[in-house]
């Protein structure tokens, strides 16, 4: 369930009589991807994915709800076994090779997009549903609403967030740098109490397969 921008106005408009409420939606907007983006907050569980022989690359916003993205993945499991994250260089000197002409069973996962899976070594059978995967997402830049618990239990950080970015506008008459730093003062708490919640356990996942067990 999702929450739309608009019902964070009561604590934001009263702040900036006269302001276009497109600047105040935006702000709302983007502090609400700032705040998903710091804190992980919103963790989900696509369905597991077939993998292919000899495909490497796998598309991460086949099952993500709608109006988010995949800002970065959390875990991934092929058959059923963790595979580690790598960066391109670290697979580089694992295989003092190519690492994209490997083939085998996948032990590595890399990035060069948050959206885009690659697997190494290449998988050399295929697998049915044998790609599963945790994602910490984010709501896009054209959305219009976001998760309800976003809303419910950290709508007075946003609107920080929300305000913080508006009173740092140059050029306006609402411009306030004193505003803005107390403000961003209150977000930046907001966003280290729920990253504290996050690492204690609190979770907000849509489970639709059970993550496989760690072996």
């Amino acid at each position: 369930m999702s929450t739309s921008y608009e019902s964070f106005y009561p604590e934001v408009l009263p702040f900036f009589p006269g302001v276009p409420e497109p600047v105040i939606f935006n702000a709302i907007r983007n502090a609400c991807i700032e705040f998903c983006d710091s804190t992980d907050w919103l963790i989900y569980t696509p369905f597991t994915q077939d993998i292919y022989k000899d495909q490497r690359e796998y598309d991460l916003t086949l099952d993500v709800p709608s109006g988010t993205t995949v800002a970065r993945v959390q875990a991934a499991w092929v058959d059923d076994l963790p595979l580690a994250a790598r960066t391109d260089e670290d697979l580089r000197r694992i295989y003092n090779l190519n690492w994209r002409d490997q083939s085998g069973r996948p032990c590595y996962y890399t990035q060069y997009v948050p959206e885009t899976l690659i697997l190494c070594p290449t998988p050399d059978r295929a697998l049915s549903q044998g790609l599963a995967m945790t994602l910490v997402i984010r709501p896009l830049r054209s959305s219009t609403a976001v998760d309800d618990t976003v809303y419910e239990r950290w709508a007075e950080v946003i609107a920080s967030g929300a305000r913080a970015r508006i009173y740092e506008t140059p050029g306006h008459a609402y411009e306030n740098h004193a505003l803005a730093d107390k403000n961003k003062l209150l977000f930046t708490k907001g966003v280290n109490k729920a990253i504290a919640e996050r690492a204690r356990g609190l979770s907000r996942t849509t489970v639709r397969v059970r993550p496989p067990r760690l072996v």
